[in-house]
Formats: C-alpha cells, structure tokens, sequence
C-alpha cells in the first residue's frame, strides 16, 4: 500500500529488506520472534535447522525479515508456509495442524487469550 501511495506511512520494514524505497526512521518497536510448539509434541528446537523436517508456519513475510540461518532452514521445505492472519497461526498450533508456528511471543499470547475466551481452544 505504501509504494502504491494509498498509505503516507509504514511500519516494521528494515531497510537492509530492500522491500520498498522510503526514508528510514530509527527502530521504535521490536519484536521478539520465537518458535512455539505444544509440550505434549516432545518437539525439541536447538537449532534453526531442526525446522527443516517440521510443519513449520511463519508470519508473512518471516522469510523476508527473519535471519539468514532461519531463512536456510526453511528455503528448502515443502511443509513450511507463511501466513497474514497470526490468530489463524495460534489456532492452526492448538488445533495440532501444524508442529510449530513462528511469531512474535507477545502476538502469540494475545490470539491465545482471545482463542481461550472465544472458547476455541
């Protein structure tokens, strides 16, 4: 929307992502991206290259944004898919559609409370 000119602004866009020509402002958010698995999947995760074999999905554009190594791990899988909607994420985790979903921790308790309070999880 932004380099389409509907929008005068955006957010959370790293220069080095090269997705869009704009002028940079100094960080003023920071997310802390995390991997998350239901305990009762015994799903270990030391190292990125242990999501290669997983049903992984991420936030849009994580493949984008993410580290290289995260960037590796994933590049090559055919169970790894990014989606918009992250309260889809979390339900996808509770619903055992998926072994990990990777977002930031604070999102993911939001659309957890929420699922929990709409009495979907």
């Amino acid at each position: 929307m932004f380099t389409e000119e509907k929008v005068d602004a955006t957010s959370i866009i790293k220069k080095s992502s090269g997705l869009i020509k704009a002028y940079y402002s100094e960080y003023f958010m920071q997310y802390h991206n995390k991997g998350f698995s239901l305990k009762n999947r015994n799903i270990k995760l030391e190292k990125m290259e242990d999501l290669n074999s997983l049903h992984v999905v991420g936030f849009q554009n994580a493949h984008k944004v993410l580290s290289k190594e995260y960037i590796q791990s994933i590049e090559s899988s055919t169970k790894y898919r990014e989606l918009a909607n992250q309260k889809s994420q979390v339900l996808m985790l509770f619903k055992d559609r998926v072994d990990v979903i990777v977002l930031d921790e604070s999102i993911f308790k939001y659309y957890k409370n929420m699922l929990i309070k709409e009495k979907q999880i």
